[in-house]
């Protein structure tokens, strides 16, 4: 697992049940803990996103790329 995705999980508080010689299956989420991994991570990749914009904020495209941000982070408001 991506150590950033293991944060994310550990921020809603899954669990990792340890299986057979203490190797661990999968990773366990009450339905809302689910739900909001599921929003942190959406919010994280609108966030990346919105950072390969920001790119070109710089550059002669600055005022469309600054609105494309915009628009990607303000998905998250939806």
């Amino acid at each position: 697992m991506k150590e950033k995705t293991k944060e994310l999980a550990d921020s809603v508080g899954a669990v990792y049940p340890s299986l057979f010689l203490g190797r661990h299956d999968g990773v366990l989420f009450t339905e809302t803990e689910l739900e909001t991994f599921v929003e942190l991570v959406a919010a994280a990749e609108r966030q990346a996103c919105a950072k390969v914009c920001d790119k070109y904020a710089e550059g002669p495209e600055r005022n469309y790329s600054e609105n494309i941000a915009d628009d990607i982070r303000a998905r998250g408001n939806t």
